[in-house]
């Protein structure tokens, strides 16, 4: 099946919207897989096969979280700061 195909004929903006995020549900699941031989070819869907879901069975599609480096903390008002 084809994204063009799953959503033809639908003219609700929120329902196209549920379907595409329901479909990131289900690649995130790795219930399927999604590819695209070109850059102008239809998006092609096909159920993931049972050796593809235990090859990614713990693939993670979260981002990395990057923490951002504490700054030093300056001395509120008032405060005086220390000296060796």
């Amino acid at each position: 099946m084809t994204l063009r195909k799953l959503i033809e004929g639908r003219t609700n903006r929120s329902e196209m919207i549920g379907i595409f995020l329901a479909l990131l549900e289900l690649i995130r699941q790795k219930k399927i897989i999604v590819h695209q031989g070109d850059d102008l070819t239809d998006m092609v869907i096909e159920a993931a096969s049972e050796e593809h879901r235990k090859t990614y069975e713990f693939a993670s599609l979260e981002l990395a979280q990057i923490e951002e480096p504490k700054a030093e903390e300056e001395p509120e008002a008032g405060e005086a700061e220390e000296v060796d």
